[in-house]
């Protein structure tokens, strides 16, 4: 475990004993579903501390009337309870000495009123008088799977070295279930909602030294304190890669933001500048950022930028020598020796091996064929990088063929000393929607990147290119 002792946030990701109040035996309560259970499916080996006001036992475990009444110290408390109730919650919080307190219910700063507010402001007013920590309101908490915490049971108990940081709560959990299909693992995820103690700006200077975190991913839609973030961030994104998803910058996203989580968007072009200007990474969605996310992962090294493509057929070679040359990487034309060992198995009709590989209909997909080009093209010091373009459900794609030309590209990937990664495209035929979800695993396992597109391809190999290429 990565210890931070100095740094004041640490002890949120590791307690000793959680409490979730609000939880009850009753069939539709969302603390005991929400949070307690996913605590104890999680295997967290803590204290555990259902409170309500009856102190009926929940899920087996014994639990109290109050906070208070814990005969134990309790270090993290998940206060899941109608707004109206939540402030005697923090008062109980306070006097028993917890130290972070997540707030699940919303209804405060978000909803634009000052009556929120003034109820906002009086809760962090509160915890910082005894010294307690508020991660909230308006959020589901924290993921750490080394602290064996979760704010969801579907997600990996396996822990990896991406740490995200987002306002939404179901953005937090759509992230890691989108990472997890692409083999990415995390440190810690913490949704913070409103950000009204715990913001961006302090979970992102804790991440920047946490030794568990390679990665960083972000989604936001405002920070407080501009200036101390972007002070952040430029320290943070010199020596890790930030990825920021961002939302609020039209008027109607602006409005979204504010009524989500009271957040002051600004402006997209001082925004884009900012991330220019820092080294950090933008992305323009969710599946975007955890493409990225995967292409950091299985790509530590990058050692160029010359990239052979391998499949790509007909206009679909044309569109990605585009793709790929506005990403900032180089296509090398093969010399007429390399044409004439691609030439001995790629047919000379409807092809064309200059770079890209261009295989005809007929061939393209080929379980052996494919696979021996990437061998061919891959061995070569002018290539850096073999991208290699399949599209299931066009030709050869039963599924023993299928399986084949994936063993295959394994094989070849495995003989180099550089990334291979495939752009993989099922065209949309139902029956091609599990097969190509199960290749695409193997490939991931294997530890090559697979992406949805070759548009995509290019732009997040080309993003993780422009970060090792002077950040800032």
């Amino acid at each position: 475990m990565a210890e931070h002792h100095n740094h004041p946030l640490d002890g949120m990701f590791h307690p000793r004993s959680v409490a979730v109040i609000g939880a009850s035996d009753k069939e539709d309560n969302w603390a005991a579903k929400g949070f307690l259970k996913p605590l104890i499916d999680f295997g967290f080996t803590g204290g555990i501390y259902p409170i309500n006001p009856q102190a009926a036992p929940v899920l087996g475990f014994k639990a109290y009337s109050r906070v208070t009444e814990v005969p134990e110290p309790v270090d993290f408390a998940i206060v899941s309870v109608p707004k109206g109730q939540v402030f005697s919650c923090i008062e109980d919080c306070a006097v028993k000495g917890v130290k972070t307190v997540c707030v699940y219910a919303a209804g405060f700063s978000e909803n634009g009123t000052e009556q929120g507010r003034d109820e906002e402001a009086r809760i962090i007013d509160k915890a910082r008088a005894a010294g307690m920590r508020i991660l909230g309101p308006n959020c589901i908490g924290i993921y750490c799977p080394e602290g064996h915490l979760t704010f969801n049971a579907e997600t990996p108990r396996e822990a990896g070295h991406v740490g995200l940081i987002s306002q939404s709560g179901r953005y937090s959990s759509e992230f890691v279930a989108l990472c997890a299909q692409r083999g990415v693992r995390f440190s810690k995820a913490i949704s913070y909602g409103n950000g009204s103690d715990i913001n961006e700006t302090e979970l992102l200077d804790y991440l920047g030294v946490d030794t568990n975190t390679h990665l960083i991913a972000s989604y936001m839609e405002g920070v407080k304190g501009g200036q101390r973030f972007a002070e952040v961030l430029r320290r943070v994104a010199s020596i890790k890669p930030v990825i920021i998803t961002k939302g609020g910058f039209t008027e109607a996203g602006r409005r979204a933001a504010r009524s989500h989580t009271a957040s002051l968007t600004g402006s997209e072009k001082l925004w884009r500048a900012l991330l220019q200007q820092a080294g950090a990474i933008s992305a323009n969605d969710l599946e975007e950022m955890s493409d990225l996310a995967m292409t950091f992962e299985l790509i530590p090294d990058l050692k160029g930028d010359r990239v052979a493509v391998v499949g790509a057929g007909g206009g679909a070679s044309v569109l990605v020598s585009d793709f790929i040359t506005r990403a900032g990487f180089t296509l090398p034309t093969f010399g007429e020796d390399i044409q004439k060992q691609l030439h001995q198995f790629v047919p000379l009709s409807g092809t064309g091996v200059l770079n890209p590989v261009d295989f005809s209909p007929q061939t393209s997909g080929d379980p052996v064929l494919t696979p021996m080009a990437v061998d061919v093209v891959g061995k070569l010091e002018m290539v850096n990088l073999v991208l290699v373009h399949y599209s299931l459900g066009h030709f050869n794609s039963t599924r023993a063929g299928v399986q084949q030309f994936c063993n295959g590209i394994i094989e070849s990937s495995r003989k180099l000393n550089k990334p291979v990664v495939v752009a993989l495209e099922w065209l949309g035929y139902p029956d091609n929607a599990a097969l190509a979800f199960e290749i695409k695993q193997q490939w991931i396992k294997a530890g090559i990147c697979v992406y949805p597109s070759l548009s995509r391809a290019a732009l997040c190999l080309g993003k993780r290119a422009g970060w090792l290429g002077g950040r800032g």
